[in-house]
């Protein structure tokens, strides 16, 4: 008989999660682990982590990234800045914002975080997690993004209006 965890990994969509990878170098694998399973993930790691672990983490196969010794800095970056500035605690980046202006100014000052990405995940939490204090709308991005995604088609269109502005950047 097959775990819970084997069957939830068997009904994945391998190939589109393949296409994910490929295309924007990382892929959403909803519900693949629960959250307490995340959590005995995450306990299996020691505390004090180090950029030699955490990158050797990263590259193990399957590889959790395209450039995963790139990655594993980025993580690392951010898990220090959430520990550094929010006590360790990533909700308190939206759940503590006084109002927009200040939301957009807690997600800027992340690591690996620009105007592109602030907008985009001020928009992700408004319209997936319904975290809308006072003033977002100015700071969401005005473009169809993953935010705005909820199936395959949808996808589609976000990955098209990402090329789209890549390519207009580049011009």
């Amino acid at each position: 008989m097959r775990s819970p965890w084997r069957r939830r990994t068997d009904a994945a969509d391998w190939d589109a999660v393949a296409a994910d990878m490929d295309d924007v170098g990382g892929a959403l694998l909803p519900q693949l682990l629960t959250p307490t399973e995340c959590e005995a993930v995450r306990d299996l790691y020691p505390d004090d982590w180090n950029p030699d672990k955490l990158d050797k983490i990263f590259r193990e196969r399957p590889a959790l990234h395209r450039f995963p010794g790139n990655m594993a800095r980025r993580v690392q970056a951010m898990t220090q800045a959430v520990v550094k500035d929010y006590g360790g605690d990533a909700g308190a980046v939206w759940r503590d914002a006084r109002d927009g202006d200040d939301l957009a100014k807690r997600i800027s000052k992340l690591p690996g975080f620009g105007e592109m990405k602030t907008k985009i995940m001020i928009s992700v939490l408004a319209k997936k997690f319904d975290v809308k204090p006072a003033g977002w709308e100015k700071h969401a991005a005005s473009w169809h993004s993953v935010a705005d995604v909820d199936s395959p088609e949808t996808m589609l269109q976000a990955r098209a209006v990402k090329r789209e502005m890549k390519a207009a950047q580049k011009s």
